[in-house]
């Protein structure tokens, strides 16, 4: 675990920038040679990446084996209280009995008590089982989204040890944990935003006539064959797909049958779009003046700036969390979605798909 300083005041966004600026690149060789190892995920990390994943991997498995020993433990205590309960009854209800049994008989208290503390033991163990699974399943999915991610990446890429200087901390590490995971939701609803603003009105008169034109194109008749001795004008078609339903007679009941078709039809929409090709542009022009909103809207390059640019503080909001989290000794779990890069402390490209 790294060194961290004591409790001491920090300004405004320090932490942040130094961990934009104040960065250490450590390349290495990538390959089973690298690790000493056979595992090839941990021979394509660094060393310290490598011995982090696999202590994330050790507590994933000793949470599984304490999980297997309470389940154990829950069989033995139901079934002790069961027991308890059956010699409650034996007790307050015996066969043939003349004198009834007082509620300090000390053989009902006995079995009322273990009765009791087999009860209170369940749901303490139940308690700490809940905790227990939704921290083996918060590492498991950790564990597997860092797996997924290194084995996604090209031969190409060079993994190295990226580090930040350690954060210097003013609150206790757990409230900067929640601070630093609600600037994170606050991020990614920034980036929703962004993904989500409208496009320029421009943009979408272009992309309107470049789709009607071509429809236009497709529907242009073929007049050339009337020319060249054709007998007949040739208008555009196209295939439209048809389902059939029917009934099979079987030895049972009639079995029923959606078998599908296609069948061609005079392309009328297209055939419009030739006619009237400029009309149609101008109305959805005017259409598109009316919904636009450019005084938000973004071009493509001005989206992925901003995009790349939140993202970027995210990576480094993340590195700081994970930094915190070390200090709590295990005390705060990792979230499952945490970047993979900070986790482990590397670079790397940014993770696609499931990851963004």
């Amino acid at each position: 675990m790294p060194r961290h300083t004591a409790y001491s005041p920090s300004p405004p966004n320090a932490t942040l920038g130094r961990a934009f600026e104040n960065l250490k690149h450590s390349p290495i060789v990538r390959g089973p040679e690298a690790f000493g190892t056979t595992d090839t995920i941990l021979a394509l990390l660094p060393p310290r990446a490598a011995k982090k994943l696999e202590a994330l991997r050790r507590e994933r498995d000793e949470l599984v084996t304490l999980g297997q020993d309470a389940l154990q433990e829950q069989q033995e205590l139901i079934d002790q209280r069961n027991r308890a309960h059956t010699r409650i009854a034996q007790i307050t209800n015996p066969r043939g009995a003349n004198v009834p049994v007082t509620e300090d008989h000390p053989s009902l208290i006995e079995a009322r008590t273990t009765f009791a503390r087999a009860g209170a033991r369940l749901e303490e163990l139940k308690r700490v089982q809940d905790e227990r699974s939704k921290r083996s399943n918060a590492i498991g999915n950790l564990i597997r989204s860092i797996e997924r991610y290194l084995k996604a990446l090209p031969e190409t890429v060079a993994i190295e040890t990226f580090d930040i200087e350690a954060p210097t901390v003013h609150e206790p590490p757990a409230t900067a944990i929640e601070r630093l995971r609600a600037q994170l939701r606050e991020l990614a609803l920034d980036i929703k935003q962004i993904e989500f603003a409208p496009i320029h009105s421009s943009v979408v008169k272009a992309a309107v006539r470049k789709e009607v034109e071509a429809l236009a194109e497709r529907g242009r008749p073929d007049v050339a064959r009337l020319i060249e001795g054709g007998s007949q004008l040739r208008f555009a078609m196209q295939k439209v797909p048809i389902e059939i339903h029917g009934f099979v007679a079987t030895d049972g009941a009639p079995r029923i049958i959606v078998p599908t078709a296609n069948a061609s039809v005079p392309d009328a929409i297209a055939l419009v779009a030739f006619a009237m090709k400029g009309q149609i542009i101008a109305a959805l022009e005017t259409e598109v003046d009316e919904c636009a909103d450019d005084d938000n809207s973004l071009t493509d390059q001005e989206r992925a700036a901003k995009i790349g640019e939140l993202k970027a503080k995210m990576l480094a909001t993340e590195r700081v969390e994970e930094a915190f989290v070390e200090m709590t000794g295990g005390d705060v779990t990792r979230r499952a979605d945490a970047d993979p890069r900070a986790v482990l402390s590397i670079s790397g490209p940014e993770p696609k798909g499931e990851f963004s």
